[in-house]
């Protein structure tokens, strides 16, 4: 992973995690297993599962796939708070400009 792509996996980290707890909580509630998902997605059983642990960045043609899989709309899936994560740099340049 070189550093671009090292920043913005670390910018959309809380992105992903929040989209793969929907993912799940609306996967559960319907009584899927994730290789049953599988099965009417086409989205194999263990990028499921890295979609609901927040470690793999779907694409975004996958996303109306699997809310209509679940029941749901794009909108509902995609109905969740998160906080972008600021680059270490940012953070600190704000953070000075406080107690100047």
């Amino acid at each position: 992973m070189n550093n671009g792509e090292k920043k913005e996996y670390r910018e959309n980290k809380s992105f992903l995690i929040n989209f793969g707890k929907q993912v799940r909580i609306f996967r559960q509630q319907k009584g899927l297993t994730q290789e049953q998902l599988f099965l009417i997605t086409g989205i194999a059983a263990d990028k499921i599962s890295q979609i609901e642990n927040g470690k793999l960045n779907t694409g975004i043609s996958n996303i109306p796939c699997i809310a209509h899989a679940l029941g749901k709309t794009v909108i509902e899936i995609m109905d969740f708070e998160y906080e972008k994560v600021l680059p270490l740099e940012k953070i600190k340049t704000s953070a000075l400009k406080q107690y100047a």
